[in-house]
């Protein structure tokens, strides 16, 4: 007797198509062929909304590139992932867990309110066998950061110069 369990249905009034599951729209597509999941209306050839607070995550088009939302205020030496890399790891005990292998996340220099406020480090990471199974911002896995002056370190999070590499480089000419 689960007849709202799920459905597919065209609409003639907004010419679109819309994915129903537990009586909740999930997706629909709609008449210039964007896909929305979790909006109604989407913006962009791929729009996905957070279903809780209807935020963008991540819309793509094509023209544009993709962009990424964090959904919530910018605050000040917070992280936030922009991308990340996960593989997932099956346990003798047959359970399996998601794990991360790299990302590249964005750390706010100061909490940023208006489009002038503060200013954002970039940093590249990747995993390391001594940290935390899903520590994005452990020290030992950041390999480089730009920071937002333009400096970027590598093997350090605190560039002073245009390009400052910690630890020993290799080659004829050094770096």
């Amino acid at each position: 007797d689960d007849e709202d369990i799920g459905s597919i249905s065209y609409r003639n009034n907004g010419n679109s198509m819309a994915f129903t599951t537990n009586t909740s729209e999930a997706m629909r597509i709609v008449s210039t062929g964007y896909v929305g999941i979790n909006t109604t209306d989407p913006v962009a050839k791929l729009d996905i909304r957070d279903q809780a607070s209807g935020s963008t995550t991540l819309v793509a088009a094509m023209q544009e590139g993709i962009t990424l939302n964090t959904g919530t205020a910018v605050l000040a030496d917070e992280y936030y992932p922009a991308l990340s890399w996960y593989n997932v790891d099956g346990s003798t005990s047959g359970a399996t867990e998601e794990r991360w292998v790299g990302a590249i996340t964005l750390k706010a220099t100061e909490t940023i309110a208006a489009a002038d406020d503060g200013g954002v480090d970039m940093i590249f990471s990747t995993h390391s066998n001594s940290s935390a199974a899903n520590n994005l911002t452990a020290s030992d896995c950041e390999k480089m950061r730009i920071m937002e002056s333009g400096n970027v370190g590598i093997g350090t999070d605190s560039p002073a110069t245009m390009l400052e590499v910690s630890g020993s480089t290799s080659g004829a000419d050094g770096v």
